[in-house]
């Protein structure tokens, strides 16, 4: 996975690109864009990347997955456990977590449904919650994003942020 830095304080941070999948940061919300369908050794990677973020960033942050349709798809048990690792690393440093499966129809529906479901089963310290729509998201975590000199972020704040981020040009 690349790495790239970006100064300028209101455009995203790209931590980590594939072709598979892009780590970015904006203020303290830590984007994870899934475009294609992933391996254990693809999570695995984007685990690094976020660790190597953890290290740099102090504080707590909003962990903000999106995952394409094309990344839909059954995880093997390798794939599990890479993501049950990666909610290790990145859930003691969490003060909320947004899913979002972009993916319509009857198959996103039972992929929203069994991710619901599994975060009641083993619920995670901090607000968490699945969704359909980046903009049903970003209306959900803008609340817990802290204020900037006594502002808060709006939710077009943050959908403008993710709309400068590498992903399907039918996303955005």
């Amino acid at each position: 996975m690349t790495t790239t830095d970006k100064t300028e304080p209101l455009a995203p941070r790209i931590e980590g690109r594939t072709e598979k999948e892009v780590i970015a940061s904006w203020r303290e919300i830590l984007f994870e864009i899934w475009l294609a369908r992933g391996s254990a050794a693809d999570i695995r990677a984007g685990i690094e990347v976020v660790k190597k973020y953890l290290a740099r960033v102090p504080g707590p942050m909003i962990g903000f997955s999106i995952v394409h349709p094309p990344a839909m798809g059954p995880l093997d048990s390798d794939g599990r456990a890479a993501i049950a690792e990666q909610a290790r690393v990145v859930n003691p440093r969490s003060k909320a977590g947004a899913l979002v499966i972009l993916s319509g129809g009857f198959s996103g529906a039972i992929v929203r449904s069994i991710a619901t479901g599994l975060s009641l089963i083993s619920p995670p310290k901090h607000p968490n919650k699945v969704f359909d729509t980046m903009e049903r998201a970003c209306a959900w975590i803008a609340p817990h994003v802290t204020p900037v000199d006594g502002r808060a972020v709006t939710p077009e704040e943050i959908m403008a942020a993710y709309r400068q981020l590498p992903t399907p040009p039918d996303s955005r």
